[in-house]
This record gives structure tokens, sequence and C-alpha cells, in this order.
């Protein structure tokens, strides 16, 4: 998981088990009463299907940019994909939050394959974001920390180390391939996505990302093909 800082910095990302928090204005929401909310009182799993559940999404941003960008790319049918777009076009500080789940999500909605190339072909996906892109691309999934209404990856996935708390928010996720669910036509969608994402960016930074998610992918395809040939 990489750090918060390292995103605001530029340099390189490093794995972590608790990342450092951005330098964002800590201004918490006011409950009914007035009384300001602690970012403890955050419940992903409270955005269900209403009339508002995307705009209340938006909102949280501000101030759980993790917690709210996962759970627009949760939402079913690609509800919250355009507000993804929006997020990613933008300038807040949930912008490569929102560009991470457009990777996640870009081999099963087009929408967002569309709009994740046009960032790419517009080079609006700056060096320092590139990075953060490459297992999303080739498979990986955020996931709340212990969230009952999202449920956790299939057992065995989520790997050592790879939980993430930040600060902001008092926040906590993790991302792990859902091996057992990653069929070989979609990991040929997701190869094609990054054939197309290489042909329409020549910056390095996104060369080297491109080159490392299509080599995650292809183990990834040896390990679900040897597991199918297993016998049952």
């Amino acid at each position: 998981m990489w750090t918060a800082c390292d995103r605001c910095s530029g340099t390189p990302p490093t794995r972590v088990k608790s990342p450092c928090s951005p330098r964002v204005s800590r201004s918490w929401p006011r409950s009914n009463t007035g009384r300001r909310r602690s970012p403890r009182r955050f419940r992903p799993w409270r955005w269900l299907p209403t009339a508002n559940f995307v705009a209340d999404l938006e909102q949280a941003a501000k101030h759980w940019n993790y917690y709210a960008a996962i759970g627009l790319a949760d939402l079913p049918d690609g509800a919250g994909v355009p507000a993804l777009i929006q997020m990613a076009q933008g300038s807040t500080s949930a912008r490569g939050n929102a560009l991470e789940m457009l990777a996640q999500v870009a081999s099963q909605y087009p929408v967002a394959r569309a709009a994740l190339l046009d960032l790419a072909r517009a080079n609006k996906i700056g060096p320092s974001l590139w990075p953060y892109l490459t297992p999303l691309l080739a498979g990986d999934q955020y996931y709340y920390q212990d969230a009952p209404i999202q449920g956790s990856s299939p057992a065995g996935n989520r790997r050592p180390g790879e939980g993430a708390h930040v600060l902001f928010g008092n926040q906590h996720f993790y991302t792990a391939p859902d091996l057992a669910n990653l069929t070989p036509e979609q990991i040929s969608q997701r190869s094609a996505l990054i054939d197309e994402l290489q042909g329409v960016t020549s910056d390095p930074a996104a060369v080297k990302a491109l080159q490392a998610a299509r080599a995650l992918l292809e183990k990834r395809l040896a390990s679900v093909a040897a597991a199918r040939s297993l016998p049952q």
C-alpha cells in the first residue's frame, strides 16, 4: 500500500503499514445535534441506495478520500463512475484516489475505460501517480478493512503487510486480488486495456508502470491456469 505523503511529494512510493496523512484541513462534518463528528464515526457501509447516495459520497470525499472513492467504485451498475470521472478530472485531494478506482473498474465499465484513456492521452496522469495504478490494472481491488457490508477479500488473497491506515479521517483499507474470480477472459480484457494505455502515452513513468502491470498480470494468468488444472 502506498503512502499518502508519497503521492503528494511525487517521490517513488514505498510500502508501509501506517502511511502518513496528507496535509489537508481537518474540518469534520457536523451531526444533527450541531457537534462535529469524529473521523472514527465514519461508517463506509452507511451509503445504501438512496436518491442522494452518490452526492453523499462525493461530499464525504472531502474528509474520507479513500473511503468515498472505494464506495463510489463499489456502487452497483457503475452508478458511482461518473462521479469518479469528475473527481479524477479535478484538482481535489481525492483526485489520485479516483484515478485508482477508475483503473480498478476500467475493464468492467466502458465509460471508466474511456475516461482513463482520455486522461492518459492528455498527459493528465502525473508521473508520481502512475505507480499507484499498476496493481489495480493487474486485478487488485480496494477493500474496507473489517467492513461488514462490503465483505472481505477471498481467504488467502490478502497479503501480509498490505493493510493501510491513513490518519486523515482514520481510514483503514487494503488491496488484494480476487484470484478465485479472476478468469482468463477478464485477464485478457485487462491486458487489452494495458495495450490501449501504452498506445496513447509515452510518459516514461507510464511506460514503466504499464510494463509492471503486464508482468503482474501474466504472473496471475499463470496462477489462474494452474489453479484450474487442479482436480476439483
